[in-house]
């Protein structure tokens, strides 16, 4: 596969939530939220694991698959973590871009896991601070949140190649 795309959008996310705290399964999950304090939240988003569903998501990369039958999930899963993620700049070429649409100031922030069929009434979040970690062969975005209330956020992120 050549890979000719200048970037990949990451714009759907698949998580669970557990409790009155957001957390969410490390393994099969792109997120992970948890309040730092009163007045912030933490997310942090697998970006390993979210390129993960985008292919895996992809009907025509599937299909390209169908062939090994049996080893046909690692085959991909070790293509996508080999060749696709080293591909693109995971480090440092990032752009965020997180939406948001108020809510009462009562409720905790939301995160949409797909694009709101209500996007155009969303307005882009700029008060967050953003780092990349790298931890045992997975990149993470820790994305800080000031504020903890009042918010549907919905994340977008683009990840350029090397």
């Amino acid at each position: 596969m050549v890979i000719q795309h200048e970037y990949i959008q990451l714009d759907t996310w698949k998580y669970r939530t557990a409790n009155d705290i957001y957390t969410f399964n490390p393994v099969s999950s792109n997120f992970n939220i948890k309040d730092t304090n009163v007045n912030s939240m933490e997310l942090i988003i697998n970006l390993n694991a979210a390129m993960y569903n985008h292919f895996i998501n992809n009907k025509n990369f599937v299909e390209n698959w169908n062939f090994f039958k049996n080893s046909q999930y690692t085959g991909m899963k070790n293509y996508i973590n080999q060749t696709i993620i080293k591909a693109y700049n995971m480090n440092s070429n990032i752009d965020i871009k997180l939406y948001y649409k108020r809510k009462a100031i009562t409720d905790n922030i939301n995160i949409e896991n797909t694009k709101p069929v209500d996007f155009n009434s969303y307005d882009i979040y700029e008060g967050y601070t953003s780092k990349i970690i790298f931890k045992n062969d997975i990149y993470s975005l820790k994305i800080t949140i000031p504020e903890t209330t009042g918010k549907q956020i919905y994340p977008v992120i683009k990840i350029y190649r090397k």
